[in-house]
Order: structure tokens, then sequence, then C-alpha cells
């Protein structure tokens, strides 16, 4: 039997093997491959966007013969939409986009499509009958089909929303109408991070400039027509050189109230200059003159995949923008240098600053020598109970309930306002105080520190923390 059955096998494959060997090598088959794989070649080279990828990357899966045709199985990348039509990005927005492009970045996703190409003759004289424009008609329009759903998948309202959070992401949620307070801002330090290098700045530059640019920017539109490596979106700009503007104005009125400002390192005024920023965004933001619309391509896979420091074309503005920002800071610096050291004020009478001398209790007077001003703080259990100024040549008389207390104390030729008192070359010290149960009045001389009032001299930075500045 095994015998038998062995003989019968080896008569089958004499009879087959030549069969197929017939169709593997058939040369119109060879030829229809050719045909279709070398027309859809030439083909792509005209098109742009998504046919042009779609033909590019189209494949022969399989060619039949048949007794009056060659049929050539195409395979055609589908690219629509990997997101589904109802899924939403939430808080995933990268993982959505993700999805999104997957089609359009592995090509898997594929469509069949049959290529019909008649036989001439018959025998040795067979061949195919073939017309580049005509036998490839279908497949052009299938291809036109295919691409105008693939763009029509990725048009959606999620899609919008997931491309401005990804590449146009917002600090804060702001309400239709300007609010009365500044609304505080969101955490957006990865995507400051990500454009940081390309914009030539620090980390910390970007997290202090970038949020306020960002905020004045509005994706209006989002659209694939052509492709997804050269997606349009539609921006909407706020002014933000006006905002730059009125930064730089409030600076110049802050600036001169500082201490040290010629000597603030170019860090220091640009943080000065931020911290105005903070103030006008909101300002900018519901200022709707200058506003203009523009158009930026971006290769959004390549984002998806790379991060947002691809998007070159946003990058260009928020390049446009942080470079007006270096000259508003080169100016403020040099505007800087032109000013003094400490704030100048006018000079005050001897006056109590604030808090309240008590409504009963022993006098006490405070005074300096003829040439210098005097600053006094006091303080009990802790708290601060009121501060003073004692111009030269005057006396400040307060009013204290017996006990002890302690006193900050400063002073010199020149005043420069409460918050810096003489300046860093003055004296400063401190003092316990103690104002007896007795009728009589209590006089302290600031400068008498050799004196029965032991005042200790302390630096300028124990003096302001003292003080509470």
């Amino acid at each position: 039997m095994r015998k038998l059955f062995a003989i019968l096998l080896m008569l089958c494959l004499m009879v087959c093997l030549p069969a197929w060997a017939e169709e593997e090598d058939d040369p119109l088959k060879a030829d229809g491959k050719a045909k279709v794989e070398a027309g859809i070649a030439e083909m792509a080279q005209s098109q742009t966007g998504w046919k042009k990828t779609m033909m590019e990357n189209t494949t022969v899966v399989s060619v039949k013969k048949g007794k009056e045709y060659v049929t050539v199985t195409v395979a055609i990348p589908t690219m629509k939409c990997g997101a589904g039509a109802k899924e939403q990005p939430d808080n995933d927005v990268t993982g959505y986009l993700e999805r999104a492009v997957a089609p359009i970045s592995t090509l898997e996703d594929t469509t069949d499509y049959a290529i019909r190409i008649t036989i001439k003759g018959k025998g040795d004289n067979a061949s195919l009958s073939w017309n580049t424009e005509k036998n490839l008609s279908g497949y052009k329009k299938k291809v036109g089909g295919m691409a105008a759903t693939a763009a029509k998948s990725y048009a959606g309202a999620q899609m919008k929303t997931a491309v401005y959070r990804y590449l146009l992401p917002k600090a804060a949620d702001m309400p239709k109408n300007k609010p009365s307070a500044v609304p505080e801002m969101e955490d957006i330090s990865w995507y400051c991070l990500a454009v940081a290098a390309e914009l030539g700045l620090t980390e910390a530059q970007a997290n202090a400039r970038l949020p306020y640019m960002l905020m004045l920017m509005q994706l209006s539109k989002f659209g694939a027509e052509e492709s997804l490596n050269d997606a349009v979106l539609t921006v909407k700009i706020r002014d933000w050189k006006a905002m730059l503007s009125d930064a730089d104005a409030l600076a110049r009125e802050v600036l001169p109230g500082m201490m040290g400002v010629p000597e603030m390192t170019r860090e220091e005024i640009e943080a000065v200059f931020v911290s105005q920023l903070a103030q006008v965004w909101v300002e900018a933001y519901y200022r709707t003159k200058n506003t203009e619309t523009v158009e930026i391509r971006v290769d959004l896979p390549a984002t998806i995949e790379n991060g947002v420091q691809e998007a070159s074309g946003i990058l260009s503005y928020l390049a446009a923008y942080s470079a007006q920002t270096d000259v508003c800071i080169d100016s403020l610096m040099a505007y800087g240098a032109t000013l003094d050291y400490y704030p100048q004020v006018a000079l005050i009478d001897t006056a109590i600053l604030s808090g309240d001398d008590m409504e009963t209790g022993t006098r006490v007077y405070f005074d300096t020598g003829a040439e210098n001003h005097g600053y006094v703080c006091i303080r009990q259990n802790g708290a601060s109970l009121l501060k003073g100024f004692v111009h030269s040549g005057t006396r400040l008389m307060v009013t204290l309930t017996p006990g002890e207390y302690e006193v900050y104390c400063a002073y010199g030729p020149t005043w420069f306002g409460e918050n810096y008192a003489f300046g860093k070359e003055c004296f400063c010290g401190k003092f316990t105080l103690v104002v007896p149960e007795t009728t009589g009045n209590v006089r302290i001389t600031l400068e008498d520190n050799g004196g029965s009032t032991a005042v200790e001299q302390i630096t300028y930075d124990d003096f302001t923390e003292g003080i509470g500045q």
C-alpha cells in the first residue's frame, strides 16, 4: 500500500510541477506587475499630499492570469484617522494624537484594489494591452476618494482641540469677558522645556516668557486637506508687541523705586520685566485691535514623534516675540544704569509712619544729632507696635506703657523711604528699651550708642528683617 501511495504521489508531482513553474514564470504576469508598478510610480510624481503618499506606498500583493485578463491586486494605505470618531483627547492629548496619526506613521492599514489588464493575442504572440492613463484611471479615482476620506477624518473638533492643546497650550482658562482679577497661570513647563533650546533660551527664561505669548495665540482652524505632513494652522495672534510695550512702561515706573538698580544683573532686570508682563497680558488678551491672522504649516506626525520643537512655523513666532523681549530688557538695562543706587524720595517731617502710640503711659522721645535723620521700629512680644521717622534737630514723641520693648533703629543723612531707610551704608542697631513706671519722660538719643541706651550695631539685612521689610 505504501509503495502504491508513493508511486501516485510521484506521478502527481510530475504532472503538476511544470504547470506551477509555468504559472510562476509567466511573462505576462511579470509584465503586468512591472507595468502597474512603473505606472503608479510615474503617476505619483505629479501628485501631492495624501495622494502622493498613498501612491508611493502602494504595493502589489498578488498577480493572477485568466484567459482574457491579467489581474494585479495592489494594497493602498488607508491613512484615515486612527482615533475613534467619538473619542475625546481629555487629559491624554499626546496619546490621542499618537493614535490618530498611527495609520500615517505605520502605513499598516491598507485597502486592496484590483487592476485588470487585457491580454491581446494567444500563445507566443500574447501581450498586454496597456495604457497608463486608461488602465490606472480607476486606481487614480480610488486613491482620490481615499485621500478625501482621510483628510475629512482629521477635520473633526476633537482633532482641532488636541492639536491646539499640544502645539499652543494655554496656561489659563479665560472667561468671555475681562475678569476683575488676573487669573493664575498653570504649569506648562513641559512645553517650555521642549522648545527652550530651539529658541536659544534657558529653561527659566522659557518658563517666564512663553506662557504670556501662548495666551495671545488662538487656533481658529486646523486643516489637512493635502496632508498631515503639511497641515495648516490658522492662528489669530493678539497684539503681543503692545503687551511688551506696556510691560516696559510699567518696569520703568517700578525700577526707580528699587535699591541697587545700576548694579542689577540682566537676570534681575528680566525678572522685573516679567513681573510686569504678569500684570499686562490680560489687557492684551481682551484687546481686539491689531490682531493678525496667519497660516502656520506644521509636519504634525513629526512633531508628535519628535516633540513640539519640530513645529518650526510656531517657533518662528515665539522667536520673534522672544527677540523683542530681549530688546526691551536691553533698553531697561541701559535705563537702569542711569538711576541712583537708592530711590530718591522727598524728605518728610518727624512723624509716626505706621501703628499708634498708647493713649496713656510714659512719654518717650527719640532724637538724633544735627546731621542725621533717624528711624525707629518699636516691637513687643514679637509684634511691631509702631514705626516712626525723626527729622534731624527734632524729636519723635511716643507714649508707651511701662514695660520692656525691643527697638530697631537706623540713622543717616539721606532718607530713601521706609523700604530702604538710609541705605546699606547707614548705622543700624537694636536695643532693649525699658519704660519705667514714672511720671517723667524718657529720652533716647539714637547716636548715643555708647551711653546708657546701649545700642547694639547690626547689619542692614538684620535690620530690614527685624522691622519686617
